[in-house]
């Protein structure tokens, strides 16, 4: 019974394939050795589908190995194009220092033997090559963080590449130079004395590090760097200037003025200039004068609240008290009333302050600043000594200044 009932499963089976194999079902359901047939014809089938397989695994085996010996190609062909860009660094490189204890007679190897000591020189090289290619990454890393804004960020990328190779008098400078912005100028000094070491004739390290030793109070050092740099290249305008700072620091006031007078030669738009030549004319009791640099100064750049107080103050010691009101409220949506009230307090405006438009104003003023009590004034633009050039900036533009000073 098992028998019988099995049969039919395996005759409808393979009714369902006959059509494929061209077996009609009639022949199918005739008697004779239909089981044997089908076995054969299962036979038959399997072994068709094994050839299939074993065809398709032998072109996708070979594919495959094509693409091996492309890829292994193509890294090959990259390998040569860096080697020849090592090769060409490579002899830029500094020589190596000679190995502390190495004897005379260990410095002549036999003939026999160079190929084998040449080998280590030159993996020494291409370890000094991928240094200075990852110290030159991190300094432009470090002057797109400086540009950005992220100063400190930036200082430390810096410090990072010249110690990874501080053969680069470049990176050595930027360090100098972003120190010298985050106020940390003795630590700048270094860096800038580390960069001449490596560039000792160049006429813009020179001034930096002149500028970074005038804002440390050391005139005379400084002056005499100035001189060097305008020794190696008379066109160079932020030396003029910087050179002038160091002679009034040091009441030298005519050879200031003479170098003002060369700056402003070079660069005829630098309001900065224009107000120490203002300064220089009231000190030496020339006011009028002085009154048509500040002018001249203001339209330049219009939006510097010191002008405007500087002239203000001019104002008030010639007696115009009227001006001198006018100027001052002039300054103050450049700056804020609290500014411009603690320049209000200076002694350039006491006689102003006694009379009736003085104290109306002071009054005005102080109502003003107590309003905006809450605001955080920085009073540092007010206070600070003029900063001197740095050979990265451009002779000053007007927009621009009052965020230096």
């Amino acid at each position: 019974m098992k028998q019988e009932s099995d049969r039919p499963k395996i005759q409808s089976i393979y009714y369902q394939k006959a059509p494929s194999n061209g077996v009609s079902s009639r022949a199918t359901s005739a008697p004779g050795p239909g089981p044997q047939a089908a076995s054969a014809e299962r036979r038959s089938l399997s072994s068709g589908r094994s050839s299939h397989f074993l065809r398709n695994l032998m072109l996708f085996v070979a594919v495959l190995a094509g693409m091996l010996v492309a890829l292994l190609a193509s890294m090959a062909a990259l390998r040569a194009i860096w080697e020849r860009r090592d090769r060409a660094l490579v002899g830029n490189l500094p020589a190596e220092p000679a190995a502390t204890g190495q004897t005379t007679g260990a410095a002549a190897p036999a003939a026999s033997g160079s190929e084998t000591v040449a080998e280590p020189h030159v993996a020494s090289a291409e370890q000094e090559t991928e240094k200075m290619r990852r110290a030159a990454l991190l300094a432009r890393h470090a002057r797109s963080l400086e540009e950005a804004g992220s100063l400190d960020e930036a200082i430390r990328r810096y410090q990072e590449a010249v110690a990874l190779w501080p053969h680069s008098s470049a990176t050595w400078a930027q360090l100098g130079r972003a120190l010298i912005r985050a106020e940390e100028h003795a630590r700048a000094q270094e860096a800038l004395e580390r960069a001449l070491e490596g560039n000792p004739s160049a006429a813009d390290l020179m001034n930096d590090l002149g500028a970074v030793l005038l804002l440390q109070g050391q005139s005379r050092r400084a002056l005499r760097w100035f001189d060097s740099a305008l020794a190696k290249n008379p066109q160079f305008a932020p030396a003029y200037f910087n050179l002038a700072l160091a002679q009034i620091a040091l009441n030298d006031r005519a050879e200031a003025r003479a170098n003002l007078e060369k700056y402003l030669e070079l660069a005829p738009r630098d309001a900065r200039a224009l107000r120490e030549l203002a300064f220089l004319d009231t000190v030496e009791g020339r006011r009028d004068r002085a009154l048509e640099a500040l002018e001249r100064a203001i339209e330049l750049a219009p939006d510097w609240a010191l002008l405007y107080l500087d002239y203000a103050a001019l104002c008030a010691l010639m007696g115009r008290r009227e001006q001198a009101i006018e100027f001052l409220k002039k300054a103050e949506p450049l700056s804020s009333p609290r500014a411009v009230y603690q320049i209000y307090l200076e002694p350039a405006f006491r006689e102003i302050r006694l009379t009736e438009l003085g104290r109306s104003f002071e009054r005005e003023l102080a109502q003003r600043a107590r309003a905006r009590i809450g605001e955080q004034a920085d009073l540092r633009e007010f206070q600070a000594p003029i900063r001197p050039l740095l050979a990265a900036e451009a002779p000053l533009q007007p927009a621009s200044q009052p965020a230096d000073q």
